[in-house]
């Protein structure tokens, strides 16, 4: 009987043979996915060998936990200093997928530390989630409820090249005033995080492009990992001020509800991804203080309905005080902007 071909070095493969199917004491998972695998994906025996890897690689974080843990302790003490920082976990009987198309040795990947070899959830995953949401979202909310702006005229708050939007994420030429930090998933809950999960693509060569689906295709299971567990997210304001707590409480209430709506990562269409806050309460700041904070030094405060309210299609309230009023940027600097409620205009002036 021929020996299949082997997917890894000799030294390593040797490893799982003295083994007998098992690793000795490795401790980095990240490591044993991208190296360890012993029979690549065309071999027949290439679906236990995968299952070999996956057990390896739980192995492999349970070794490592003790490091991790102390590691994350520091973590969390550095980030709780400042910002908003909070657990989230994957919501009952939700997995999540990360990083399910990065390059990997298997037909699937995942995102796990560099370091520890556990999985995380990237800092841009969250932004990039929090800024989709708050353009298509947010933005769709406000799509009656605009703004003068005595140099473009019109404009939105949440939509994307919004005044709260380029504050809040940034454009081309800014990161934005929002840093989202890296979301660590808790000691508590990683031991058990990885999870052995099935797709079954039912037309794979249509998906390849080499015919059109049929009913007689055969539908072809392929595993994959995905994580379960609590992650520990926390994001903070580049001025560490009242201002910018702010700032702070705002971006974090549209990474929440995305998280909860949209779920982050992949196949959140097919229910995955979807997280929910653990413990504990974000103290709520005053309904009002969005006609309070200023972008770019400036600030615009939204027309009144015609029955000279404040209009609740948007997703905050505004004060319904006339006349100017001074406002902080995250940056610093002040502004008396031009306030619009109903037909009165307000003169505005800069304050350096």
């Amino acid at each position: 009987m021929t020996e299949p071909e082997t997917a890894c070095r000799n030294v390593v493969s040797q490893l799982w043979k003295d083994g007998m199917g098992f690793l000795p004491e490795c401790s980095h998972a990240g490591l044993v996915m991208s190296r360890y695998l012993q029979i690549p994906v065309k071999e027949d025996r290439h679906k236990d060998a995968k299952e070999d890897l996956y057990h390896a690689m739980q192995k492999s974080i349970e070794n490592s936990k003790k490091l991790y843990s102390e590691a994350f302790t520091k973590y969390e003490n550095g980030l709780t200093e400042f910002g908003i920082c909070q657990r989230f976990k994957a919501k009952d009987g939700i997995h999540l997928v990360l990083g399910l198309g990065g390059e990997n040795v298997l037909e699937t990947g995942l995102t796990l530390h560099h370091l520890y070899g556990t999985p995380y959830i990237p800092g841009s995953a969250l932004k990039g989630l929090a800024a989709h949401y708050c353009d298509q979202v947010w933005g769709a909310k406000e799509n009656n409820l605009q703004f003068e702006d005595p140099e473009t005229k019109k404009g939105y708050w949440f939509k994307k090249g919004g005044k709260y939007y380029n504050a809040l994420f940034g454009n081309g030429d800014d990161a934005g005033h929002i840093t989202f930090h890296d979301a660590w998933i808790d000691p508590k809950s990683v031991v058990d995080s990885l999870c052995q999960d099935i797709m079954t693509p039912h037309h794979g060569k249509y998906y390849d492009g080499k015919q059109a689906p049929t009913d007689f295709d055969a539908p072809i299971p392929v595993s994959f990992l995905s994580v379960s567990g609590t992650f520990l997210l926390a994001l903070s304001c580049d001025m560490q001020d009242e201002n910018g707590k702010k700032w702070e409480k705002l971006a974090f209430d549209i990474l929440q509800e995305a998280l909860m709506e949209w779920g982050i990562g992949g196949k959140t269409n097919a229910g995955y991804g979807r997280m929910e806050l653990q413990t504990g309460k974000i103290t709520s700041v005053n309904p009002g203080f969005t006609s309070r904070l200023s972008i770019a030094g400036k600030t615009y405060a939204p027309k009144a309905n015609k029955s000279g309210t404040e209009n609740s299609g948007h997703p905050f309230k505004f004060s319904s005080h006339k006349g100017s009023n001074q406002y902080n940027h995250p940056k610093g600097g002040g502004y008396s902007g031009t306030s619009y409620y109903g037909d009165k205009k307000h003169s505005s002036k800069k304050h350096k």
